[in-house]
């Protein structure tokens, strides 16, 4: 499928440079294909492929955005640049934490995702769910407990206090 043209508003988001870019649209006003066609075009400048990410809301829609940036790399750059796709992170906000989490902090490089249904198949499930949280919650910053059982405006004290 060739690529639309973008005019306006999209085609300036695809071509901006100089910093991150957050694309807020209803469905179905063109979102998948204005960051398909960004990361090509950041492609075809030499971006390394490894700097960029881009994020979906679903993994559905994480799983037709790669499709769409494969497509227009392809069309810009060429079927030899479909290699460089191999290092970009297409996916949900979700999976990009669990990443960073697995790959630099060691006691979770070992965890691995826990699907709704297993929590909800038994007692075993619902163990490993427990398990998880209490272990994220313990391993977090100072922050849940500065706000755990605090009205606001001790929560704000105590924050500030933690800033400086």
């Amino acid at each position: 499928m060739t690529a639309p043209k973008l005019e306006g508003e999209s085609r300036k988001a695809v071509h901006r440079r100089g910093g991150h870019l957050q694309i807020i649209a209803s469905a179905g006003s063109g979102k998948t294909e204005i960051v398909s066609q960004r990361v090509a075009s950041l492609l075809a400048e030499g971006i390394p492929s490894r700097s960029i990410v881009a994020f979906a809301f679903t993994e559905r829609a994480a799983e037709e955005l790669r499709v769409r940036i494969a497509d227009r790399v392809e069309q810009l750059v060429g079927v030899e640049a479909l290699d460089q796709l191999t290092v970009l992170f297409v996916g949900t906000i979700h999976v990009f934490c669990f990443r960073l989490l697995q790959k630099y902090v060691p006691r979770y490089e070992t965890y691995d995702v826990l699907d709704v249904q297993e929590a909800q198949d038994g007692v075993e499930g619902r163990d490993r769910l427990r398990r998880l949280v209490d272990s994220v919650r313990d391993n977090l910053s100072p922050l849940p407990q500065a706000i755990n059982g605090q009205d606001r405006r001790q929560s704000h004290q105590r924050l500030m206090e933690m800033k400086s």
